[in-house]
């Protein structure tokens, strides 16, 4: 990767071929979207800031930013598409297609109303669906993420990277940056403050939580724990959290739809296993009838379901965000056998090839060294079982022993028992999501 340099948006003109014509935002301390034009179409274009950042960070950084170019090639009318990527004097970019119309941020400070605050609310949750789906937690949503297109859609943007910045600097350094936290502490669950629970920010209920914080900001006009002005106010703020201590509506609004009161109350709560634990269950218990007027369900799709007999033959496990993203490992070739197991856990230099498959987390360190273990089954319908832990010898005694951090598919915790693992399922491990497929 070339040394990058700094880039004077002052007097950048252009981008490779994109022309450029004013500064759309800065993103906090990494990053700049400018307004860029190419054969006559709009672009915005995202240029990180990788002077900025530690040379030991800038490849795993890197990464990331390029993983938000991959989250908007997803099929979804509800993200921002993803169009180009390049580097520019070091610098990674993206090219993104232009939201003329300005954030939900922009409408909420003009005190505009965008029609029914059930129908943008099941059109976020649209959104943030299909990144769970395909392994990708936002992390940082908020009102300025979330762009308004055309007939009033909204599009999620600033998925993979943003969330992953902060959360460094809310456990390094976030009181030297107080202004430009606020925001994002407004609409960060506690366990992302928490560097013994951090690991769960790559669960979909911190993106949950984050919703209900948005949606009654939205509704009323304010924060559910009071406001944030000052440091004072986040210490305030945070404890009132911990405490499930926040205003009902009802003390800003009348309530005509009795829906909202549970929907906030449950996607805020502290305790991560009283929230929603997925996309697809609060959209089942509170906007079925919805979804069915627009020609949606949420019903399991069975098509992805179907097991294909010779497909088994080529299983895979795929980083989908963590630090070598899309990095595959063919199971059939690392098992050599028709049965047997395969061992997951941490990389470690000094110690390669303690796993049979080994995932590298440096920034974190949240996978064990013996985290869980794969096997393969006779089981022509579902034969890849996961356990969380390993059996191993520990002070001269063997037995199973579970990880610190836990193992987790499509959200759901698992134990020793294990899972059988089904097409297209996403499992979490440490900070790191892996899709299992074939």
């Amino acid at each position: 990767m070339t040394s990058p340099e700094r880039i004077d948006l002052q007097t950048l003109s252009n981008i490779d071929s994109y022309r450029i014509e004013k500064t759309i935002s800065t993103e906090g301390g990494f990053g700049d979207v400018v307004l860029g034009i190419k054969n006559g179409q709009e672009y915005a274009i995202k240029i990180l800031r990788l002077w900025e950042i530690h040379p030991n960070e800038r490849k795993s950084v890197s990464a990331r930013f390029y993983r938000e170019y991959e989250a908007g090639s997803i099929d979804s009318p509800y993200l921002v598409k993803s169009e180009d990527s390049g580097e520019y004097c070091g610098n990674p970019y993206l090219v993104m297609e232009f939201v003329p119309f300005g954030s939900l941020r922009d409408v909420m400070d003009k005190k505009v109303v965008l029609g029914n605050p059930i129908e943008l609310s099941i059109k976020i949750l649209l959104g943030l669906q299909e990144l769970h789906k395909n392994g990708i937690v936002h992390r940082d949503l908020k009102p300025e993420n979330v762009l308004i297109g055309h007939q009033q859609a909204p599009k999620l943007t600033d998925f993979g990277i943003s969330g992953f910045m902060y959360s460094r600097e809310t456990k390094t350094n976030w009181m030297g940056r107080v202004k430009e936290m606020f925001g994002t502490i407004a609409y960060a669950p506690p366990e992302q403050f928490d560097q013994f629970k951090a690991f769960t920010a790559m669960r979909p209920t911190i993106d949950i939580f984050s919703f209900g914080i948005m949606i009654y900001e939205y509704l009323t006009g304010h924060y559910p724990f009071g406001p944030i002005e000052t440091a004072e106010d986040v210490i305030l703020y945070k404890n009132r959290m911990k405490k499930r201590d926040y205003d009902p509506l009802s003390k800003y609004i009348t309530v005509t739809d009795p829906r909202w009161n549970h929907i906030i109350g449950k996607c805020i709560d502290v305790d991560i296993k009283k929230r929603f634990q997925s996309v697809e269950e609060l959209l089942n218990t509170h906007f079925k009838s919805e979804l069915a007027q627009i020609g949606l369900s949420q019903e399991q799709e069975t098509s992805n379901n179907h097991q294909n007999e010779s497909a088994f033959n080529k299983p895979y496990l795929m980083i989908m965000n963590g630090e070598e993203p899309k990095k595959q490992y063919a199971l059939t070739e690392l098992l050599k056998g028709e049965t047997g197991l395969l061992s997951i856990g941490y990389f470690f230099k000094k110690h390669s090839g303690t796993n049979d498959i080994e995932i590298a987390e440096e920034n974190t360190q949240y996978i064990s060294r013996f985290h869980a273990t794969l096997e393969k089954h006779a089981n022509s319908k579902n034969p890849w079982l996961l356990r969380d832990g390993q059996f191993r010898q520990k002070e001269e005694k063997w037995a199973w022993h579970n990880s610190t951090n836990g193992t987790y598919v499509n959200s759901k915790k698992v134990d020793e028992n294990g899972l059988f693992l089904s097409k297209g399922d996403i499992i979490t491990i440490g900070d790191t999501t892996i899709k299992f497929d074939y």
